[in-house]
């Protein structure tokens, strides 16, 4: 088989797992023994808190979209994702993305910043992660709107078929992209509220919008957002995040959006590496799932909604 997961923090954990007191989850030597076939790498500055908005963030994001690079060009094994005829590559294929535009301003600087990770090679962005920034309310504010600025850069994404990333994004702000984007509703990472309430988590609402778009949602696997305080911590509360959403809006939308290298408040029992994710797919046989439906959930969903917004 073979699996594109839609969210790894795979950098910043392999800089920084001893500093944040993490147990191993990913690199890229069990990248390439496992049957990952794409990943989206974050670039995410670590922050010493949660505003990420001094120029330390910026020069972190930097640092690793350089260290990616240089990654890649000294491997015969990977290559970085620039279009859509890459993502049918035999190699192993990183797609760089950018976690949070908090370092984000309007100003002349900012869209240069912008249009140069894109030259650079960047293919995703989520505008958001967690707190408020310039583009509107993240997780914590879920009342704040997308502000103009925010439809601005909507609207430059879009145009030069940049993957934009709807994970992290506050509810109200959630609500104005979806009806600003043109495109299939993407979120990289979440889960249903419905199962595990957490304003991180998608409303059946919401749930239901992003299939009305042909768009997809990344199950992941972050115990905290999986299942509720004193419930199943094992493998199976995962699958029980797929099934309720496959009940709710069909196999098509659902794809696998780890957060391997980013979770931790802890993985739920046997998920908790890159190593662990076949096994999430033995289980889901055993349940009945046929070969496509553990082809569209492991790959090919990803590849025909992340193929839609590169075109």
């Amino acid at each position: 088989m073979k699996i594109f997961d839609l969210h790894q923090d795979l950098m910043t954990h392999m800089r920084f797992r001893d500093a944040m007191g993490q147990a191993p989850q990913t690199d890229f030597n069990a990248l390439e023994e496992s049957p990952v076939a794409l990943v989206v790498a974050t670039a995410f500055p670590l922050p010493a808190s949660e505003d990420q908005r001094d120029s330390s963030a910026l020069e972190l994001i930097e640092e690793e979209l350089t260290l990616y690079r240089e990654y890649v060009s000294e491997s015969t094994d990977w290559l970085i994702v620039r279009e859509v005829e890459d993502l049918r590559a035999p190699k192993k294929k990183l797609l760089l993305h950018i976690e949070g535009l908090n370092v984000f301003a309007d100003t002349t600087a900012s869209w240069q910043t912008l249009h140069n990770w894109v030259i650079e090679g960047v293919r995703s962005v989520g505008t958001h992660w967690n707190i408020a920034n310039a583009l509107g309310g993240g997780t914590l504010q879920p009342e704040l709107p997308l502000t103009p600025l925010g439809v601005e850069v909507i609207s430059y994404l879009e145009t030069n078929n940049i993957i934009f990333d709807m994970a992290h994004m506050g509810r109200a702000t959630w609500w104005d992209a979806a009806k600003q984007s043109t495109r299939p509703l993407y979120v990289s990472h979440g889960n249903a509220d419905a199962v595990c309430p957490h304003l991180r988590n998608y409303t059946d609402a919401q749930l239901y919008a992003i299939a009305e778009s042909g768009g997809l949602i990344g199950v992941f696997f972050p115990k905290t957002f999986t299942v509720p305080k004193g419930g199943d911590t094992t493998r199976s509360a995962v699958i029980n995040q797929i099934e309720y959403i496959r009940h709710l809006i069909g196999i098509e939308h659902i794809a696998i959006g780890s957060d391997f290298g980013g979770i931790v408040s802890g993985c739920v029992k046997g998920l908790s590496h890159v190593r662990d994710m076949p096994a999430l797919f033995d289980d889901l046989y055993e349940l009945g799932y046929t070969d496509e439906m553990i082809d569209l959930l492991a790959w090919k969903n990803a590849a025909r909604v992340l193929s839609t917004h590169l075109a």
